[in-house]
Order: structure tokens, then sequence, then C-alpha cells
């Protein structure tokens, strides 16, 4: 990258800009209690991480923060402790009330559709249980579908 000084420019605007929409994120995290911090709660962060980055794209009233307050609120993280209890009714059941839980959170000034709650829940679960197909829910957890999907599978089919 030194050789393209402009192309090094790009590359430092870029970080920048994207450091810019998750410096909140990484302040909250650095300055939490050190001593709780383990396995299980540095994969809980990167999942809400990665499910607020999915999620926030062309929504600019959102963060990562938020995005992360409402998972939390929603208790999305203890899903996955069902274990051998969760089939397809159970967790059908529990994903639509944790969606509904995550659009309730945003409130009115944050709209969130049922759409984007989903994804939230499928982006989080899916990094959560990265590499895990032993754990149940991957066998029968919504795949993230947005409006894109639906677009081109609409062209499909046609």
């Amino acid at each position: 990258m030194s050789e393209n000084p402009r192309c090094f420019r790009l590359f430092c605007i870029w970080f920048l800009i994207n450091l810019k929409c998750d410096i909140e994120l990484l302040y909250a995290v650095y300055f939490t209690e050190k001593e709780n911090y383990n396995q299980d709660e540095h994969s809980h962060r990167f999942a809400c991480w990665t499910a607020a980055t999915a999620v926030r794209r062309g929504n600019k009233n959102w963060n990562n923060v938020k995005i992360k307050e409402v998972i939390e609120k929603s208790k999305l993280r203890y899903i996955l402790f069902l274990n051998q209890k969760i089939n397809d009714s159970l967790y059908s059941t529990t994903h639509k009330t944790i969606c509904n839980m995550i659009m309730n959170e945003f409130g009115e000034k944050y709209f969130c559709s049922f759409g984007q709650a989903a994804k939230i829940v499928a982006i989080y679960l899916k990094t959560r249980l990265m590499g895990n197909q032993e754990h149940p829910l991957s066998k029968i957890m919504h795949p993230p579908i947005d409006s894109v999907l639906l677009r081109n599978l609409s062209k499909v089919s046609e």
C-alpha cells in the first residue's frame, strides 16, 4: 500500500469513517467491567457488532451501541442455552417473541420492522454458533432474509 499513496489515503479515509461509526461501541466495551470478560462475553460482543453492522446499513438513525443495548434487553443471548429442549415450534415462538421485544425496545424514535428485528436475531445467532454445527439451533434457526434477497427471489420465481 505504501507504493501507492492515493490507495493508502483512500484506505485511511475508509478506516476513519468506519472507526467513527464504531467508536461508541469500542468505548462502551473498553470501559465495562474487565473481570467479567470471558470467551462467552467476547463472542456475545462480537455477535452484537456483526448484527448491528449488518442491520445498520441504510439506517442512519441507528448506531452499534443502541443495537447492542436492544439485543441485551431482549435477552437474545440466552436462547443459546435452551440446547436440547429446542425444537422447530419452540424456536419459532421464541424467535417471534424476541423479534417483538426488539421492535418494542427500539420504540417510535428508532423504528424497527419485524424483518430488521429478525435479521438482528439471525445474524447474532449465526455469529454465535459459527463452526458449532452440533448445537441444536444450527439446524433449525431462520436464515437472515432482507428485502434484497426477497427481491432477487421474486425475479427467479417469475
